[in-house]
């Protein structure tokens, strides 16, 4: 089947407690990797900058319980998404 191949990104948030696992990872970087004109997939870890927005407009602060992925933890599951074929990951 010919597609019109339209570059694609893909990205997915890290969010720890959420979807931080190798497995979790792998299986969305092994689903992906045949996708026609995938440019790269891209790993963004989670932050908290805009949790004093919440608590401003009267929010609960949920977020504020949420621990930022570290480097290391970020750059395993780069390589464990790279273990599935894809050309490129990369950590935002």
């Amino acid at each position: 089947m010919n597609e019109i191949q339209i570059p694609l990104i893909i990205r997915t948030p890290v969010i720890p407690g959420f979807k931080d696992s190798e497995e979790a990872i792998a299986g969305i970087a092994a689903f992906i990797k045949g996708f026609p004109g995938l440019q790269y997939y891209e790993l963004l870890p989670y932050h908290n900058f805009g949790s004093s927005k919440f608590v401003g407009l009267g929010f609960e602060n949920a977020h504020g319980q949420i621990a930022e992925p570290s480097s290391e933890s970020m750059l395993k599951l780069a390589q464990t998404a790279g273990k599935q074929g894809l050309n490129e990951v990369r950590i935002a």
